[in-house]
């Protein structure tokens, strides 16, 4: 679904309606097509859509409507980010289901049934560097990005799969690579990790990284960074 900004003309629009995909970049408000996807469904496409849906079921089947209050209250004190960059007030199974997602599909668990006791967390700020003779990069993490560092503090990663050199638009497909967690220091620094695809010279290669504190969940929205090989 589309979002749009009404005025005496249209003044933005994001988001997908019917076959167009509307967004903008520093040219301005574009317009691109949505190609047919000629490959069946993936394992890994199939074991994210049964995680959403598994703990969007839990939502009725195993919360408790204490539980679910919690999480609606959750939600109306902190609104979200629409893409258009608006904050929305949504309902608090969103909240729920992105909190807990993450966890399900790494360690098949569901660990936060309330809420959590304060709000999201700031996105981290990371860098990166790639090998592309051995298909890994190092992630750079600077223990002051959040001043001070929690205990406890999870961050999730994902990786895109190599672009063209001058592509400025990235959707899918992501690769969750792994986590690494603060307990008085990282657990991984710096931090490598493989890449699930090869990485050749003259690529853009994008990441993003959610931050997690693992004693209540809150969860940071995604923070963004690319790198050319």
């Amino acid at each position: 679904m589309a979002n749009v900004r009404p005025s005496s003309t249209i003044s933005d629009i994001r988001g997908k309606i019917g076959a167009e995909v509307y967004s903008r970049n520093s040219s301005g408000l574009y317009v691109r097509s949505i190609g047919s996807w000629v490959q069946p469904d993936t394992q890994r496409q199939l074991d994210a859509r049964d995680a959403i849906k598994f703990v969007s079921k839990a939502w009725s089947a195993t919360l408790s409507e204490a539980q679910r209050a919690s999480w609606r209250q959750y939600a109306r004190q902190w609104p979200m980010p629409n893409k258009l960059g608006d904050l929305v007030v949504t309902s608090g199974q969103p909240y729920f289901v992105r909190c807990n997602v993450h966890s399900y599909r790494a360690l098949t668990t569901i660990p936060y049934l309330s809420a959590p006791p304060a709000g999201p967390l700031s996105p981290p700020i990371v860098t990166f560097t790639t090998d592309p003779g051995a298909d890994q990069l190092t992630i750079v993490l600077n223990p002051t990005n959040y001043n001070p560092p929690l205990h406890g503090l999870t961050l999730w990663l994902f990786v895109g799969k190599p672009v063209n050199v001058g592509v400025n638009f990235y959707n899918a497909p992501w690769r969750y690579v792994g986590t690494n967690t603060w307990n008085v220091n990282w657990a991984s620094d710096p931090w490598t990790v493989g890449t699930p695809w090869t990485i050749d010279i003259d690529q853009r290669l994008w990441l993003y990284v959610v931050a997690q504190h693992t004693s209540g969940g809150q969860l940071s929205r995604p923070y963004h960074a690319r790198m050319d090989t």
